[in-house]
């Protein structure tokens, strides 16, 4: 089964197209593509104690990636446009959807998070893995027409179920669930062509300890 649509709810899952409006879609490729261009993207693997290991002791993602929390110290996250952004879970009405699953209630909650960009080219993909946090956030993008096939979100705790990857998709889910990306097949040998993912994570910080 693919989950399609907009704000599509399924297994505790929110799908929502078109997350971006026009102009933050603008400001934030600009800062995907600074983000290529400068060569700041390196290899998940460089990583191992994020990225994590399977069980033939192999790196789990693999795909090119940069830490924001790292790239911005606390005081600069406001030159990040994809960090600013993230106000827009605090909306009301985002609250309210998330809420429409039953482990989103505890979402306005939540006080911390963490963010990371990943691109996948050829032969990429991430292994099946849960996050260590509470709420996952993944947004997809890539350049039209799209250059690539598979990069889906594959939801191993229920059947191997698919999310296809759609272009300015939001996938808003409990950290816990097991969950992989398909490999990427490129159809160009053209540079920065493939798959970006933005990721969100939200957590709650014990009140004194933020």
């Amino acid at each position: 089964m693919k989950i399609l649509g907009n704000k599509k709810i399924e297994k505790n899952i929110v799908v929502i197209d078109n997350w971006y409006n026009e102009d933050e879609l603008k400001a934030v490729w600009k800062e995907l593509n600074f983000y290529s261009e400068t060569q700041n993207l390196e290899r998940a693997s460089k990583n191992l104690s994020v990225t994590g290991l399977d069980e033939k002791g192999e790196p789990q993602a693999n795909c090119y990636r940069i830490y924001l929390d790292s790239y911005y110290k606390q005081d600069k996250r406001h030159i990040s446009p994809i960090l600013k952004l993230i106000s827009k879970f605090v909306d009301k009405n985002m609250h309210n959807e998330i809420k429409t699953i039953k482990m989103g209630r505890q979402f306005p909650e939540t006080n911390s998070d963490t963010s990371f960009v990943s691109y996948y080219e050829e032969g990429d993909s991430f292994k099946p893995h849960f996050d260590v946090f509470q709420f996952t956030a993944l947004i997809w993008l890539y350049k039209e027409p799209r250059q690539f096939e598979g990069g889906d979100l594959i939801l191993n705790d229920f059947d191997n179920e698919i999310v296809e990857v759609k272009n300015n998709r939001l996938v808003f889910f409990p950290s816990y669930y097991v969950h992989q990306v398909e490999k990427i097949k490129m159809k160009t040998k053209e540079k920065f062509k493939g798959r970006y993912s933005i990721s969100h994570f939200f957590y709650t910080v014990p009140s004194g300890r933020v």
